[in-house]
């Protein structure tokens, strides 16, 4: 399926720290460079015309929305398994006879990667593994032009670990942390021929993460790694022309069940109508037209996901 392109959406928005924000940097040489800077420094990187400037990694924001999106659907006894579990059904079973697919060493029909994506639970049919990619991708979030002052002017909070015996501070460990403590940081992002109950499922995760019941980067057990979410933008594009946002079950039927898809014609709201090359275009503007859209489309995919766990119990 990823050879075409049946649907494709957009979500462009901004996050603000409401609490102090850190996202570690990996790199060991840039204390060596940089000794000044505390223990744990904000990951950093250079764009554009404004030079150095901290930012968030688009994986870093990609781990974030799986793991709250795997705690909803685990919620919700919903097929999920563990990423991290290389044995799995999703990474091992399906990687074999994805690669036997592809090596072709068996023959598998019209739609030969149907099956392997039949095999995966729902987070990685969305987010991806070792076996298929990704319908959902993140760009990394920048400081918008008129906060990159204010972004890069980070602040030093000092921390202790605690001697468990004494309960007091521990002798030599003191440590220092480096956090954003303001500014805007932009980012979008983009799904590839979803399902609406993707789309909804990922809004629901952006809802919590503006209620601060996700959380951004390192910390966040001492406070922090709070934002809150602005949505501007809310941008679809799929084939055909009129109705209301469809998901790719809908708007290619006969895929349905090669791909063992949970979506039969099930349309979402209309947002304002243009043309595009794939044939419609709609288009939602503002943070609340884009939550009224993401909150109508959770009301009308969520009953296929629970109809998908009573099959099956």
């Amino acid at each position: 399926m990823h050879k075409l392109t049946i649907n494709r959406a957009r979500i462009d928005l901004a996050f603000t720290p409401k609490t102090p924000l850190l996202v570690k940097s990996g790199d060991k040489g840039a204390q060596l460079l940089h000794p000044e800077r505390p223990d744990l420094m904000c990951v950093r990187t250079h764009h554009g015309a404004r030079g150095e400037t901290v930012y968030v990694p688009g994986s870093s924001l990609k781990g974030v929305v799986r793991s709250a999106a795997e705690r909803v659907l685990r919620s919700l006894e919903l097929p999920c398994c563990d990423p991290m579990n290389h044995k799995s059904r999703c990474h091992d079973e399906a990687s074999k006879r994805g690669d036997a697919i592809a090596r072709g060493r068996e023959a598998a029909g019209s739609h030969p990667m149907g099956e392997v994506h039949g095999m995966l639970c729902l987070a990685c049919r969305s987010f991806g593994s070792q076996a298929i990619a990704s319908r959902v991708s993140f760009a990394d979030a920048y400081p918008t032009e008129q906060s990159h002052a204010r972004a890069n002017h980070t602040e030093t909070r000092n921390g202790v670990s605690i001697d468990r015996m004494t309960g007091g501070p521990a002798r030599g460990k003191l440590f220092e942390l480096e956090v954003v403590v303001g500014g805007d940081f932009a980012t979008s992002i983009h799904f590839a021929n979803f399902e609406l109950w993707q789309l909804g499922l990922v809004g629901v995760v952006l809802a919590d993460l503006d209620d601060g019941f996700v959380r951004l980067g390192s910390a966040k057990t001492r406070g922090l790694g709070r934002v809150s979410v602005a949505l501007s933008e809310l941008v679809v594009d799929q084939i055909g022309a009129g109705g209301g946002l469809a998901g790719v079950g809908t708007l290619r039927s006969d895929l349905v069940d090669s791909y063992d898809l949970l979506e039969r014609d099930l349309r979402g709201p209309s947002g304002e109508a243009r043309v595009s090359a794939l044939g419609q275009r709609l288009v939602w503007k503002g943070n609340e037209a884009c939550r009224r859209a993401l909150d109508e489309v959770v009301e009308r995919a969520w009953p296929t996901l629970l109809k998908r766990r009573g099959a099956a119990a």
